[in-house]
């Protein structure tokens, strides 16, 4: 690596520059929070929730179900990139009568990276339904390609019409779903399924089967996941990192930066554009697992206040990067850096 000597004015314009950074990077992290909800009937209810998507893309959607297991979700729908915490509202419809609702905001910023609010709930008005869902089984995903799966599941008997999907996402907050396929009544368990198209190549996702009754009430299958092909895509060269520490009276800041070595023949626009992860360990406990933009340039930047309490007495800590990979290159992890606390 390259050094250079600073004078004071270079090595002032050198800090600032990189606090300039770090405030950059700290703020393209979107924020969300749920709100209150209102207009409650025994079949539908609006949610609010605000979201701030501190200067970069971000959709927002909200997911909400009879448990925290948020079976359910509205469409996908746009925040912008700006800077200012916006008030956003959805109607719910189709839920169970004289049951609990559990609803979160979910926010998806650079194209695989997912952010959630706070758990909230309402009761719908009226008497809890008698007809259940039937049961909802997830199976193995069949026919995984480059871009696209079928997932199967099994969904047990029914006395009346029920409806089923499948949620998917890159990590268990899903954050898509398949289009609902009717299910006829059935005195015996059934196959179902869904064909994906339009996934990322060489990433794990996340899926389950769900089932929904005529009266609004949920059966939700386990998690599975499974693997796209990394078919036409190359490792990239490297993923260098280093870091460093600040330390104050009652905390201690942490700085990482590292780059992507591209491979010979990739070009900037090519590969430079993705997710970083950037994991800080403080000896088997994780205090952060961060995702960061790539920038144009191939580099990624992270700074993070931690006070004294949290890092259990270590003294080092361990910073460790992992590039997701792109519709170019595949994933990589950096080697670790050791930062003293």
């Amino acid at each position: 690596m390259r050094m250079r000597t600073f004078g004071v004015s270079g090595l002032l314009a050198g800090l600032l520059s990189a606090l300039a950074v770090a405030v950059s990077f700290g703020a393209s992290t979107p924020t969300v929070t749920s709100g209150s909800s209102s207009s409650v009937t025994s079949s539908s209810a609006t949610v609010s929730g605000t979201v701030n998507a501190n200067g970069t893309p971000t959709s927002y959607a909200f997911q909400y179900g009879t448990s925290t297991s948020y079976s359910q979700q509205t469409s996908s729908q746009s925040a912008g990139s700006g800077t200012a915490s916006a008030t956003v509202t959805a109607t719910l419809n189709g839920l169970p009568s004289g049951t609990t609702i559990h609803y979160r905001i979910i926010a998806t910023y650079a194209s695989t990276s997912t952010v959630v609010g706070n758990d909230a709930t309402f009761n719908t008005s009226g008497q809890p339904p008698a007809v259940k869902a039937p049961d909802a089984t997830t199976g193995n995903a069949t026919n995984v390609t480059t871009n696209g799966a079928q997932l199967n599941g099994t969904v047990g008997p029914s006395s009346s019409g029920a409806t089923y999907y499948f949620q998917y996402g890159l990590n268990t907050h899903y954050g898509m779903q398949s289009s609902d396929a009717t299910l006829s009544a059935s005195a015996s368990s059934g196959s179902v399924n869904a064909s994906l198209s339009g996934l990322q190549s060489g990433v794990t996702y996340h899926y389950r089967l769900v089932t929904r009754s005529s009266s609004g009430l949920l059966s939700v299958g386990a998690d599975g996941t499974f693997a796209t092909s990394t078919q036409g895509r190359v490792p990239p060269r490297g993923l260098t990192i280093s870091a460093s520490s600040t330390l104050g009276r009652s905390q201690i800041i942490v700085h990482a930066s590292g780059t992507l070595q591209l491979p010979a023949g990739t070009s900037a626009q090519r590969g430079c554009f993705g997710t970083v992860w950037v994991q800080i360990k403080a000896g088997t406990t994780t205090l952060a697992y961060t995702p960061l933009p790539l920038s144009s340039s191939c580099r990624f930047h992270e700074s993070r206040n931690y006070a004294y309490s949290r890092l259990h007495h270590s003294s080092r800590l361990r910073v460790t990067a992992r590039f997701a990979g792109n519709g170019t290159l595949q994933p990589i992890w950096s080697r670790s850096a050791s930062v003293h606390a």
